[in-house]
């Protein structure tokens, strides 16, 4: 019986790099969000703001 090619090690291509490189978008955006987050340190706003329609 013949063999097959079946064997030979995985090869990386394109789409292990665009992987990593999301892998790496995904971090990075954890991170700011976490960054954007940490700014509202539970202290309430001072002023609320008010609806007020406009005038024709």
């Amino acid at each position: 019986m013949a063999r097959t090619a079946t064997d030979a090690p995985a090869t990386n291509d394109a789409f292990t790099g665009m992987l990593a490189i999301s892998l790496i978008a995904l971090i990075a955006g954890c991170a700011l969000l976490f960054l954007d987050y940490s700014q509202y340190s539970g202290n309430p706003p001072t002023q609320k703001p008010s609806a007020v329609a406009p005038q024709k």
